[in-house]
This record gives C-alpha cells, sequence and structure tokens, in this order.
C-alpha cells in the first residue's frame, strides 16, 4: 500500500507537469527566439548564427558556422533564464563534458563550448543530417527485424561506452536517437543529449520548475518509485522500449492520463507485440529487458550488444567470413541477403573471387613425402621437380590469363542505378538521397549491401537490399495502399529478373 500511494503521489506531481508541459515550452521558445539569438548574430568572435532548428527545455539549437575554417556545427545555447541558476549551468556544462570525453562513433560529439557575449553559456556539436528514429519508425510503420535488431546493437555499444564511464543517460528515447549516413551507410546512430539527465533527479522542486527530463513512456519503474537508485540498468529498460516501438509503431505503455501512465510502467506486463513476423526469440529478449525489477534485465550494455547480433543481418558486417556451417539463419537470409547483381546465383552472397596462386584450386592434393621417399634415385627426384614447377607455372599462367580476360573481377568506381516502377511519380530513396525513380542515377560503387527503397504516392512503399558492384535495373511493382513492404530475397531476385529483358541482361536463374 505504501508503494501505491508513493507511486499515485508521484504521478499526481506529473499531471501538473505535463498538463503545462506545452504551454511552458511555447513561452520558452518564443522567449529563446527574441533573446538568444538571430541569423547572422556572431557568437564568442568564433561562430555565425545560420538559423534556429531546434528547441527543448534548456536550450535552442542553432545551425551555426565557424567563421574562420567555415564548418557548419550545431550550437546549443542554454536558454536566458537559466543562465543565473548554477545547478543548471552545471547539468548543461557536463552535457559538453561527456559527448566530447566518451568517443564514441555512435554518440554525438561535442567540439567546443563557452559563453556569449551576455554571459549565457553554449555547446558545440558536430552538425548532423538526417532523421530522428522517431520520425522514421511511424514513416515505416514499424520497422524490419534486421534494421530494427542493428540500429538497438549501435545504441547498445554507445550506451556502454557510457556506462564504462560512469554516465546514466536516464532519458534514452527514440527522439533522442538519430540516423544519419556515414561513408553513404545507412542509418548510422548518432545518440543525443547525453550528460544532461545523469544530473537530473525527479523531485518536486525540480517538477514545480519544469526541469524533469525523463520521458514518461521510456521511464523504467525504478525512476518513478525510487529515482536515488537509479543506474544503467533503466538505461537498458529504455532500450527494450525503444526496440518495442521500432517493431511495434507503438510504445508498450501509453494513456493520455499521466497517473494512469506511471501505474501501468509499474504494475503492467507489456502487451504482446504482435508480429508474426518477429521471432521468438527476439520477443522473449524484448520482454526480458522490460522487466520491472532491474536485476531481473540483463545486467549490461555488452550484453544486450551481444543478443542482437543474432538478428543482424551479416552483411553489414562484411569483414566476418563465411566459414561451412555457421550459414545466417534463413530469416536472416530471407530477410535481408540476396544477390544483387545479375548473372550470379541469387540466394546467398557469394565471396568476391580471389586473386593468386593460393586460391587455386588443386585438382588432386600433394601427399606430403616421407623421409624415405627422399632415398629414391636423384634423376627421378629431379624429373619430379621439374615436372611440378611446370605444372604450377602454367596453372598460373592459366590463372592470370583468366584473371585478364574478365572485365568483371574488380569493382567499378561508378555504377549506373535504373529503377522501373509502376506507378507515376515514384521516387527512390538511397544512400539517404530522394530522386525521381525514372532518373538513372551514376553512383559510386559499393561491394556492400545497402537499402534502396521505392514509393510512389497512394502506394506501399517496397524496401529491397542491393549490392551496387555494377550497373542495376530493377522492376518494382508497388501495391496500392500505405506502409512499407520489405522485399525477401526472392522477391528482389524477381524484380531483377523482370529488368533483365529490357536490359539486354542474361540472368541466371
Amino acid at each position: 500500500m505504501g508503494k501505491q500511494s508513493h507511486v499515485d503521489s508521484r504521478a499526481i506531481a506529473w499531471t501538473d507537469h505535463i498538463c503545462s508541459r506545452n504551454d511552458r515550452c511555447m513561452a520558452t521558445a518564443i522567449a529563446a527566439r527574441e533573446a538568444t539569438a538571430t541569423a547572422g548574430d556572431e557568437i564568442d568572435g568564433r561562430y555565425r548564427i545560420v538559423k534556429c532548428i531546434g528547441e527543448g527545455g534548456m536550450g535552442t539549437v542553432y545551425l551555426a558556422e565557424h567563421m574562420l575554417i567555415k564548418r557548419r556545427v550545431a550550437l546549443k545555447i542554454l536558454h536566458p533564464e537559466f543562465a543565473n541558476d548554477a545547478t543548471v549551468i552545471e547539468r548543461f556544462m557536463n552535457e559538453a563534458r561527456a559527448a566530447g570525453t566518451l568517443g564514441h562513433p555512435n554518440i554525438v560529439e561535442s567540439t567546443d563550448m563557452g559563453f556569449t557575449a551576455a554571459n549565457v553559456p553554449y555547446i558545440v556539436f558536430e552538425y548532423l543530417e538526417g532523421s530522428l528514429l522517431t520520425d522514421e519508425i511511424y514513416r515505416c510503420g514499424g520497422m524490419p527485424v534486421p534494421r530494427a535488431a542493428r540500429i538497438a546493437q549501435k545504441m547498445a555499444s554507445a550506451l556502454q561506452a557510457a556506462h564504462s564511464a560512469g554516465i546514466v543517460h536516464r532519458d534514452l528515447k527514440s527522439d533522442n536517437i538519430f540516423l544519419t549516413d556515414k561513408d553513404d551507410a545507412m542509418d548510422h546512430v548518432k545518440v543525443l543529449d547525453f550528460g544532461i539527465s545523469r544530473f537530473l533527479e525527479v523531485d518536486d522542486e525540480q517538477t514545480k520548475r519544469g526541469m524533469i527530463m525523463g520521458t514518461p513512456e521510456f521511464m523504467a519503474p525504478e525512476q518513478i518509485i525510487a529515482p536515488n537508485s537509479v543506474d544503467g540498468r533503466a538505461d537498458i529498460y529504455a532500450l527494450g522500449v525503444i526496440l518495442y516501438e521500432m517493431l511495434a509503431a507503438k510504445r508498450p505503455f501509453q494513456s493520455d492520463d499521466p497517473r494512469t501512465l506511471l501505474h501501468r510502467i509499474v504494475h503492467n506486463d507489456p502487451p504482446p507485440l504482435e508480429r508474426a513476423d518477429v521471432p521468438p526469440s527476439l520477443l522473449e529478449l524484448i520482454m526480458s529487458l522490460l522487466q520491472k525489477e532491474p536485476a531481473d534485465r540483463l545486467p549490461t550494455m555488452t550484453a544486450v550488444e551481444a543478443a542482437l547480433a543474432e538478428f543482424v543481418p551479416v552483411e553489414v558486417r562484411p569483414s566476418r567470413p563465411r566459414v561451412n556451417g555457421s550459414d545466417p539463419t534463413e530469416l536472416q537470409i530471407e530477410a535481408r541477403m540476396r544477390r544483387a547483381s545479375v548473372g550470379h546465383d541469387t540466394t546467398r552472397p557469394q565471396r568476391p573471387p580471389s586473386l593468386g596462386l593460393a586460391t587455386v584450386a588443386l585438382p588432386t592434393p600433394v601427399p606430403r613425402r616421407r623421409k624415405s621417399d627422399y632415398r629414391m634415385p636423384g634423376l627421378v627426384a629431379a624429373a619430379a621437380v621439374v615436372g611440378l614447377s611446370g605444372w604450377i607455372y602454367g596453372l598460373t599462367r592459366s590463372s592470370s590469363s583468366a584473371t585478364a580476360a574478365s572485365p568483371t573481377s574488380t569493382t567499378p568506381a561508378s555504377v549506373t542505378l535504373r529503377v522501373i516502377a509502376n506507378a507515376p511519380q515514384a521516387h527512390i530513396t538511397f544512400r539517404h538521397r530522394n530522386e525521381d525513380a525514372a532518373k538513372a542515377q551514376t553512383l559510386a560503387a559499393n561491394n556492400v549491401f545497402e537499402l534502396l527503397e521505392v514509393s510512389a504516392p497512394g502506394r506501399s512503399s517496397i524496401r529491397y537490399w542491393v549490392k551496387l558492384d555494377r550497373a542495376l535495373t530493377l522492376v518494382a511493382d508497388l501495391p496500392v495502399g500505405n506502409g512499407v513492404i520489405d522485399a525477401t530475397d526472392a522477391q528482389t531476385s524477381a524484380a531483377l529478373s523482370k529488368a533483365a529483358p529490357a536490359a539486354g541482361l542474361a540472368v541466371s536463374r
């Protein structure tokens, strides 16, 4: 009964906080725009403001340019009304220190910090182009299993680095995950807003001031009933919520009434994730991350990352060798793996041909000589050596000739991508670029599998995983409807086969 009363008292405080939160945020945003910075302003003699790109509870984020090196950055300025609060300033600057020292590729990087002429602190972050994970989830209506698992695995890696440095995020949510591209690879994860939530506690005074940074739908039960005892396992719970949301396009606990929402988080089991294509083992993993008691969850982000590896398609780990007897599961093959180039077997990826004598398959293994063999007459031994040398020389010449005669043994610098869609105004999204599908694209070649999405108004979008190591033509039959379809290996092969006659290509079946 005591625990229930404790939860309800905090729910009442949350009710007052959330009901007025939108009004406060709007007032804060107006004050920030009027008093903080405008386009063209110079900050600290080093940065010039380009435009405002976001508002938050503690500060305003601007696109800015370094005045000397002309590098674009994201510059976050604390709201002026907090500029005289030493506690808030300390927490704000801790965000810069956290992002600047962790040095993980999946954590947003902080490059500078300082004070404006009005003595208001600011932080400089790397400028990212892409989309928030939240926007991508609901644009797709739920993500394919391999894609969601890969994003979650990158998040776990980043958070393990933070936990190892003694930093607990405590405000992990899909709005704090940014998807960008890096070296033409999609879904490069960046975790945002490190450092602030580590130093904030849920107490009545901060609730009154609107300083609570945790988002109720992602809060672990212990953040509600025992906030002072929160550790890294609260981030593990939040990652479970995000993984659930990526697959279901909804959060496990929702309610318009804050009191009801907090009660469900503390007392109710998560509703089943109803998707037939989600493996039972992944469902079990998600439910283990969402356990009410921290001790019942996986203990570390390293353990979470390892558990997710089973569901991450192998093409995103191209350096991992394929060994006989260790092929990926049929689900992984069907969901992602395919051979995009025509004239090859499309049932599973093939290792690219390697050159050199070491890879030549000898028709008959040469037996290892015993010591007694060396007592053979010298003439016979010499003849054998000469014969073997001639045979190897012949193989080498043959291999070299075959290599020289094969113009496709190396990946070209650039290739052409053509897409034929069955709907007007079709577009393709590839390497974070949105282009008219009717327009052929000349792109840098790549020897890894990449995501190609074809969409059109009034049609369901289809996603294909392709390897653009040569010219590629694909026919997309978009069905009437909405949502996103993740093409299987067989469907992608069929899309390439339909394109082959028009392109004058031969397809191996």
